[in-house]
């Protein structure tokens, strides 16, 4: 199977790379490519990403990545997951509640998406080094 691919297309820009190399050393298994949210429509037709993390939602987004999660939208500090063609609202923007949605959301569409979610793999109960 092959490594789940990642995207993440958040602003300000200091935010996706910060947040793209958490990712990176924390499940080092994901293939986590930073994008410009302009291209990520383009993007995620192309390559049909396992998952993505992004400001703003497009039909695009929603149709053809496995899962997404989207981060403060309307500016509050929450998010909202989609994935297995339901959405939940999280409480929480913070890295180990993104890596734990990521994980959670992978679980559910990793069969779906031909990828392996390595469910072996240790949880995040926050930011570790």
């Amino acid at each position: 199977m092959d490594r789940p691919r990642v995207l993440v297309a958040i602003e300000p820009y200091s935010y996706r790379e910060a947040l793209a190399s958490a990712i990176c050393e924390l499940r080092p298994r994901f293939l986590v490519h930073p994008v410009e949210p302009a291209d990520l429509d383009t993007l995620v037709a192309a390559t049909r990403p396992a998952f993505v993390v992004c400001n703003r939602l497009s039909p695009v987004v929603r149709t053809h990545a496995g899962a997404w999660l989207l981060l403060s939208p309307l500016g509050e500090d929450r998010a909202i997951l989609g994935a297995g063609g339901r959405e939940q609202s999280l409480p929480s923007t913070d890295l180990a509640a993104v890596v734990t949605a990521l994980d959670a959301a992978l679980d559910q569409v990793a069969p779906l998406h031909g990828v392996n979610a390595d469910p072996g793999a240790p949880r995040v109960a926050g930011p570790t080094r």
